[in-house]
């Protein structure tokens, strides 16, 4: 089964940041896309698959704290950012209703701008 069939919900392109950590939120990362269920943080500081991490999601109008699980990892060589996939996949651990309401509000203004 590929990626693509393995994913509930669709994903969005953003220019959100998160802070996140495995005790506490020390590195900052961009999100590269973020769905329903977890998010794509663009960074070279990875954590294994399997870790769970703490995260503290900035929208332009409040900070979300989510717990997440480190799918997947790929670090890569600092010259090579520009050119090959890096980052950590995380999908998150019982976001909860409110999460679901506040993720289908946010895709409905982006749509409106």
């Amino acid at each position: 089964m590929s990626t693509i069939e393995r994913r509930r919900h669709k994903r969005f392109r953003t220019r959100l940041q998160v802070r996140y950590g495995t005790i506490s939120c020390d590195f900052t990362g961009p999100v590269e896309n973020i769905s329903l269920s977890g998010l794509c943080i663009r960074t070279n500081e990875v954590f294994p698959a399997g870790t769970r991490i703490r995260m503290q999601i900035e929208f332009p109008d409040c900070t979300i704290h989510h717990s997440g699980e480190v799918m997947w990892a790929i670090k890569v060589p600092e010259g090579q950012m520009s050119t090959m996939m890096y980052g950590m996949g995380i999908q998150f651990i019982e976001p909860g209703a409110e999460w679901a309401e506040f993720f289908s509000d946010w895709k409905k203004d982006r749509a409106s701008e």
